[in-house]
């Protein structure tokens, strides 16, 4: 199953300025694996946001992008240290401007495989093809033997 497609398969990113906090308080937002599709969408808004003529046609751009791929997050609370529900009203009365630029923007970066991911992903080709190739070698290694045995 694509990663994008499987419901289970999400992440956990936090913000720049939570980054040194601890791992089991530090605020975190899931988000799930974007399609090719929903990346261009995510850049796609974050560019019209960018651009927008005023924030009343910034701020729901951005929002916008940010509900493509986070699905919800942890450790987030109010003033009085209240957990906050997440939600898109959530998001503009929790997280300052930058901040929502910010997490649109890893929603998608983060999401792109990593290079611990790639050498998964290249691992486990190399391994469904494993059985040719290495049958392919030990056979070259078998000639190779007997042919400097016989030398």
């Amino acid at each position: 199953m694509p990663i994008a497609c499987d419901p289970a398969e999400t992440l956990w990113i936090s913000l720049m300025l939570d980054k040194d906090k601890p791992d089991d308080s530090r605020p975190e937002f899931e988000c799930h694996y974007l399609t090719a599709s929903e990346v261009r969408t995510v850049r796609g808004l974050i560019d019209k946001a960018i651009t927008a003529e005023d924030d009343d046609k910034s701020q729901p751009l951005i929002e916008q992008a940010i509900m493509v791929g986070v699905d919800g997050w942890r450790n987030i609370t109010d003033r009085a240290g209240e957990p906050i529900e997440f939600s898109t009203e959530a998001l503009t009365d929790t997280l300052t401007v930058n901040e929502m630029f910010e997490l649109a923007g890893k929603s998608v970066g983060a999401t792109a495989l990593s290079e611990i991911d790639r050498k998964k992903f290249v691992s486990q080709c190399l391994s469904d093809t494993a059985s040719s190739a290495n049958a392919a070698t030990v056979d070259n290694a078998e000639t190779t033997d007997e042919t400097e045995s016989t030398s």
